[in-house]
């Protein structure tokens, strides 16, 4: 990924733009029930969801890319998304887009110095094993619709481990 760190520390309203758009994306994917038939016909499960959200997370977590406001607004994002995975009825959508945002911000060193980050990652992780193995239809298809078998889980692991518990 090209270094646009120079023009994006210069333009806070575009990061905190970004934010609010992974805000608003999580708290749809957290309700997302998509019917079989219509998950390659809509962009919210498409490569595109993939690309949006490996993106973002590689802007996020430039090292010093973000004021310590953004910082906080991010770590609340990972708090929001980690509260939601741990709801009763978590919804897959949630499950998978969050483990492909988890898979790139894992890698941060910024991230990992997160208040949030163990509590994100640990509730990712809690959910692996729904996506391992067989799947039925529905699941599948999801999966494959959002690129979901490309999440990075010994990143996630590695960043786990350097945590500590």
């Amino acid at each position: 990924m090209p270094n646009y760190s120079d023009e994006l520390s210069g333009s806070p309203n575009v990061l905190e733009v970004l934010i609010s758009t992974l805000t608003r994306f999580f708290a749809f994917a957290a309700d997302f029930q998509p019917k079989s038939q219509d998950i390659d016909r809509t962009t919210h499960t498409s490569s595109y969801t993939y690309w949006f959200l490996v993106l973002s997370a590689k802007i996020l977590t430039c090292r010093g890319l973000l004021s310590e406001e953004l910082q906080n607004r991010h770590a609340y994002l990972l708090a929001v998304i980690a509260t939601r995975l741990g709801e009763d009825e978590v919804c897959d959508y949630l499950c998978l887009t969050a483990s492909i945002y988890a898979s790139i911000i894992s890698e941060s060193p910024a991230m990992r110095s997160s208040p949030f980050g163990g509590y994100f990652l640990r509730a990712v992780t809690s959910h692996r094993d729904r996506f391992e193995g067989d799947l039925g239809s529905q699941r599948s298809q999801l999966r494959r619709a959002i690129k979901a078998n490309e999440v990075a889980w010994r990143n996630i692991d590695r960043a786990l481990e350097a945590l500590g518990p």
